[in-house]
This record gives C-alpha cells, sequence and structure tokens, in this order.
C-alpha cells in the first residue's frame, strides 16, 4: 500500500478518506485528453495516475464506474507525482458536472465497496 501523500506542511489536510480503486479515466486539460487511471478516490478528490498535463491548474476528469456509468469532474491539481514509473496528479474536485445525480453516482459506488458516501469506512 502507498503512503499517503503528506502535504510540505506536514500533515494531511484531506477532509475525506480515499478509497483504493482501478477506474479508467480521462483527464481534459489544454485542448487534450490524456489516459489515466483513477488510483483512489472519495468525495472531496483522486489520485490519478498519468502522463503530466502540463502545467494546467485545473482539469476535468471523467472516471469509468464498473456500472458503465460516467462521472465527471471539474478539479484543481493539488500536487503532481512525476516519478518516472509512477506519474500522476493528486486533484481536489471543485463541482461535479452532472451534479447531484453525480454526487449520487459516486456515493452509490463507494458505498458498494464499504465506505460510507461521506468516505468514511
Amino acid at each position: 500500500m502507498e503512503p499517503k501523500h503528506i502535504p510540505q506542511e506536514g500533515r494531511e489536510r484531506r477532509r475525506h478518506r480515499r478509497t483504493p480503486v482501478n477506474l479508467p479515466a480521462t483527464i481534459h486539460a489544454g485542448g487534450r485528453a490524456i489516459a489515466a487511471v483513477a488510483q483512489d478516490i472519495s468525495p472531496g478528490g483522486a489520485f490519478l495516475r498519468c502522463a503530466l498535463p502540463g502545467q494546467f491548474p485545473r482539469v476535468i476528469a471523467t472516471f469509468a464506474l464498473p456500472n458503465g456509468r460516467e462521472l465527471g469532474v471539474s478539479a484543481r491539481i493539488c500536487w503532481r507525482r512525476s516519478d518516472p514509473l509512477q506519474p500522476g496528479i493528486g486533484v481536489q474536485f471543485d463541482r461535479f458536472l452532472e451534479a447531484p445525480e453525480s454526487e449520487r453516482l459516486l456515493g452509490k459506488f463507494l458505498s458498494g465497496r464499504g465506505v460510507g458516501g461521506d468516505g468514511n469506512r
């Protein structure tokens, strides 16, 4: 299991516990679509394993849920991992693109994985 990302201040700032997943995703930034895999997700954000999408501060991300539905979010890039073997970005969701339906979809997905819709076990 990978260690959590700890901000430079040395303390965890997430409001929701992340759930390990392996969801296909697409990041849209600067007119490009970048293939990604969500490695963990919560109602507040996700870690997306992907080629780094330039220096854009914000992205649109879509996640392919196992039930065939897609979840779309607008997100702020909080940090970047430049490890050549597992590069990626940590994002904080600004808004769900089809709220409140997208929020319900994520809550249902997380609750089916043994995690409450609020991200807590």
